[in-house]
């Protein structure tokens, strides 16, 4: 039973509760307080507006677009992405062929952007020795017998083979975009959430840090460039 706070009790209600309890015999049940607020009238007309005022626009910023991969970056004539190379506001996750190790990660751009930079920042470890995220290690180590002869080959092809990349999840734009740089961010959420539930099914599979579960958001709200698609009721009216 839960009983929402209200100041019309001129007792505390636990206080009422363990009275009951002791007059009536009824010592076997427990009871536990919860510091919950429930929603308002207020803001559950601001949400229900919300929802009608974005029903049917879309942000152009952060559609998703068609396959752009070139012919020798796909695998048997396929995108390596299923053709989700250019989803935006995703959460993905990267296996490694060799270990059978898996890396999941955000991103706010494409994740084909995304994956090259994962690409350089494994060549920056190999060739300049910075430090990097727990994707960089885990792949130099794997590719340090590649560091040698051919820098250009090791960043393309290499670890576009040695590697399968798949789409967890995909954010709404309009509603996970104003989460960004606060502790709600949907994107760091989703991420932390698939990171929890695969160090719990299978730990030592994940390449991961603890850093990337308890780290601040990195993401950047941003305006968005709205398209509102008319309705068809729209469209036969006019």
């Amino acid at each position: 039973m839960t009983i929402p706070h209200s100041n019309a009790w001129t007792t505390p209600i636990h206080k009422v509760i363990n009275d009951l309890k002791k007059s009536h015999g009824l010592e076997w049940i427990r009871t536990s307080m919860s510091y919950h607020r429930f929603t308002n009238l207020r803001e559950m007309f601001m949400g229900d507006l919300s929802r009608k005022l974005t029903k049917d626009v879309i942000s152009t910023e952060f559609q998703n677009e068609t396959c752009n991969c070139k012919p020798g970056n796909k695998k048997d004539g396929q995108c390596r992405f299923d053709d989700r190379c250019r989803n935006k506001l995703a959460i993905y996750c990267i296996k490694c062929i060799n270990s059978g190790k898996e890396y999941v990660g955000a991103t706010q751009q494409n994740v084909k952007e995304r994956t090259y930079q994962h690409f350089t920042d494994v060549m920056r470890l190999l060739y300049g020795k910075r430090k990097s995220d727990s994707y960089a290690r885990h792949f130099a180590n794997e590719f340090q017998n590649f560091a040698s002869p051919s820098p250009f080959r090791l960043n393309g092809d290499i670890q576009r083979n040695s590697i399968e990349i798949s789409i967890l999840w995909q954010g709404n734009p309009i509603s996970t975009v104003k989460t960004f740089g606060t502790r709600h961010c949907s994107l760091c959420n989703r991420e932390r959430l698939e990171i929890l539930k695969r160090s719990r099914e299978s730990p030592e599979k994940l390449i991961n840090s603890c850093n990337e579960i308890y780290g601040a958001c990195r993401h950047k709200p941003r305006f968005h460039m709205y398209h509102n698609s008319p309705s068809t009721d729209d469209s036969q009216g006019g």
